[in-house]
């Protein structure tokens, strides 16, 4: 059995909100929070934090609908943000109360507020450039209103929009930038290429999974590549994720699908250099790229009662080409979430792990852990006697280092580049601080 996890410290929220995401600096010196509830209208707050827990400055969103749905921290730990839905409660009449979403950025020292920006639809996904110097965000919902990804740009102590790409058919769940700021790629529910074979209704035509490159020149988003998976309808991409040199982009959606792309092949062939299914058809909420682009890791969901499974995959080099290799397998209690994040150097794994119930019933509890990819000796590896399922083939299923049961599911989980730190957070408001210090002496 795995070791129980010890947090440095565990901080209380609220314990009607959920913690959504969660965001850590590259040296764990500085990390971010926010909470969130599905359709109420109550007071939602971005918090954050330095390593021994202290509250460096929190933002309260006042009589705001749903509230931080995500958020996100520089590099170097200067500049941070939050988003998701906010709207203009009418106490008068409550049925008529506007809803939208936010993108807000902060000096991660004071808590100034450096941008404030209204969007037409809920901001799903935030990330900046390694020094904050940029900004990128995604924004729709399933009132598939104005769905776009946003750039915006530092000057002046502040942040100012930039330019913006509006999606067609779907909304950006999630987005990424490099490093340096030079490129953007979305992950998307984009419409069909083959509308004109069907109806052009929405709930007829359906949308499919796509994943779009950018440049960004001078603060323009100029689209370099766009992929889209026509192998089924009604999918779209859950994560995508980009190296800081730009070299490599990994992505996950539904039907167990993980996807990998050079830079450079993706502009040329606009198409995938591997494509990876796992062992269940179910989704992959999440995925992982080491900064040298050699290992991603993806949690595939079985079913709510048999957990789910952490696949961590090696990019192989192959001919002329690459293709996946399956390092190893991890199991989890519950259904694995997107809170599967690795260092920059893929010595750890986070999982985040749970499954959500209609309240007021029992919470049902989820599970955060660690796993590690150096040192399989440390933990243990199982054997089963059934035959492999598709996609796991003959590789060593591996216990976490630690795991710790929460009170309720758990949907974020953060490790800092340097492998020192994770922040995470469940839906009983509680934010929880690791550090891996205990660990990485014994590896």
């Amino acid at each position: 059995m795995p070791t129980a996890a010890k947090p440095k410290w565990i901080f209380p929220t609220v314990a009607t909100q959920f913690i959504n995401w969660t965001a850590i600096s590259n040296d764990a010196e500085r990390m971010v929070a926010g909470t969130f509830e599905f359709n109420k209208w109550d007071t939602h707050t971005t918090y954050c934090f330095d390593r021994s827990g202290k509250v460096l400055w929190k933002d309260d969103l006042v009589n705001s609908f749903d509230g931080v749905f995500w958020v996100a921290i520089s590099a170097d730990g200067n500049y941070a943000a939050s988003g998701g839905y906010r709207g203009v409660y009418n106490s008068a009449a409550p049925k008529k109360s506007v809803i939208n979403g936010f993108i807000r950025a902060y000096d991660a020292e004071t808590g100034k507020v450096l941008l404030d920006e209204t969007t037409a639809s809920r901001v799903g996904s935030l990330e900046f450039s390694a020094d904050g110097g940029w900004l990128v965000a995604g924004s729709g919902d399933k009132a598939y209103r104005e769905s776009l990804v946003y750039l915006f740009r530092r000057e002046n102590n502040g942040y100012v929009k930039a330019d913006t790409f509006a999606a067609t058919g779907g909304d950006v769940g999630s987005v990424s930038i490099s490093g340096d700021g030079k490129w953007v790629v979305a992950g998307m529910s984009g419409s069909t290429h083959r509308e004109e074979n069907i109806s052009s209704t929405t709930e007829q035509a359906g949308n499919i999974a796509e994943v779009r490159l950018f440049e960004n020149q001078h603060g323009k988003l100029i689209e370099k590549a766009r992929w889209q998976d026509e192998k089924d309808l009604q999918i779209y991409i859950q994560m995508v994720r980009i190296t800081p040199d730009a070299k490599w982009i990994a992505a996950s959606g539904p039907r167990g699908m993980v996807y990998l792309f050079n830079r450079t092949a993706f502009i040329k062939s606009k198409q995938p250099n591997w494509t990876y299914r796992c062992a269940s058809p179910k989704n992959v909420y999440g995925v992982s790229i080491s900064n040298d682009g050699q290992f991603i890791a993806a949690p595939n969901n079985i079913s709510e009662n048999e957990g789910g499974l952490i696949y961590l995959l090696k990019n192989v080099k192959s001919g002329k080409g690459y293709k996946p290799s399956v390092v190893w397998t991890g199991k989890t209690s519950r259904s694995p979430n997107p809170g599967v994040t690795m260092d920059a150097k893929a010595k750890f794994v986070t999982a985040a792990d749970g499954y959500p119930v209609a309240k007021p019933t029992k919470p049902s509890p989820g599970h955060l852990s660690l796993f590690s990819r150096e040192q399989l000796s440390a933990v243990k590896k199982t054997k089963s006697k059934k035959k492999p399922k598709s996609g796991t083939k003959s590789a060593p299923r591996v216990q976490p280092l630690w795991t710790l049961e929460t009170p309720d599911m758990c949907w974020p989980m953060s490790i800092s580049a340097d492998g020192a730190g994770i922040i995470a957070g469940d839906d009983d408001g509680n934010v929880y601080f690791f550090e891996t210090s205990d660990v990485t002496r014994t590896l």
